[in-house]
């Protein structure tokens, strides 16, 4: 990395970039990784400012034993993006979950908004909890975190899901079996 990059003159001479990893859109700032911490192999993670004798000031991150200098600008879009990252909605056919960056998970259907139409879990844990406490033949009446049309959507949610191992046996009325 030359010296210009370290002090981040160089966030104007690349335009950010766009695309596409998995059905998410990944936005790239100027050169930044997209995913700098997540391949960090270190949990310390530690960010300072400081400004030079014009006033111009840049974010220095350290993520384990690498440090990139950004622009004031630059530090604020890599801001943006990890909080996007955080907040992460992966969509199917008829359900949806959400990653919250408190660590919440949201079963939500496809196609609406509103809180009826949602079901708040802890974390993605306390879900699966859920799904390997239900039998290997299951149905909405085995749902027992939630109520009414909701258990439907958590059931869609796991035939649909491909962290949760299992298909769908019937849609009338609607069961899911577990893989073996």
């Amino acid at each position: 990395m030359t010296a210009a990059r370290r002090r981040g003159a160089w966030s104007t001479d690349t335009p950010a970039k766009h695309f596409c990893r998995g059905g998410n859109t990944v936005r790239v700032c100027h050169g930044v990784p997209p995913l700098l911490v997540a391949f960090s192999s270190s949990d310390e993670v530690s960010a300072a400012a400081t400004s030079d004798e014009a006033g111009d000031s840049t974010v220095e991150l350290t993520v384990g034993d690498q440090t990139v200098a950004l622009s004031r600008s630059a530090a604020v879009e890599l801001r943006a993006a990890v909080g996007d990252a955080l907040e992460q909605r992966q969509a199917f056919a008829r359900t949806a979950g959400v990653h919250r960056p408190n660590g919440e998970y949201v079963v939500q259907r496809c196609a609406a908004d509103s809180t009826g139409n949602a079901v708040v879990f802890d974390s993605f844990a306390s879900l699966r909890t859920v799904f390997e406490a239900l039998p290997e033949r299951f149905g909405s009446d085995d749902v027992d975190c939630t109520t009414g049309s909701r258990r439907y959507m958590v059931v869609w949610h796991f035939a649909e899901h491909p962290a949760f191992p299992c298909t769908l046996a019937a849609r009338r009325p609607l069961t899911v079996e577990k893989a073996p």
